[in-house]
């Protein structure tokens, strides 16, 4: 565990470019789903989710692995965000703005 302020992870394009997530204002997970992927399927099913990340290799974290549990609702993509995701992960803002934008709550 890290004392201090949370670190905010950069945007990550996840396997295949089907998933892409950010963090919100308040450090929550926030993640793009194509409309009809499975993955939006099972949300519009159960909102309850796990949400798993990864450290990528090489860097001072590398091995270290987090999983957040909770309720996930429906979330708009703040234009910030939209602007930094689509400048890291090379996806467009008109297919950013397609997506389903959901919200995780973390549980405590």
């Amino acid at each position: 565990l890290v004392a201090g302020p949370p670190s905010r992870p950069e945007p990550v394009r996840l396997a295949g470019g089907d998933q892409i997530f950010g963090v919100d204002e308040d450090g929550s997970p926030l993640f793009g789903l194509r409309p009809g992927s499975q993955a939006a399927l099972d949300l519009s099913a159960s909102a309850s989710v796990s949400f798993a990340a990864h450290a990528p290799t090489g860097g001072a974290q590398a091995g270290c692995a987090v999983t957040l549990l909770g309720p996930a609702a429906e979330a708009e993509l703040p234009a910030e965000l939209a602007k930094k995701l689509a400048r890291q992960t090379g996806v467009g803002k008109e297919e950013l703005e397609g997506r389903q934008w959901w919200r995780l709550a973390p549980c405590h």
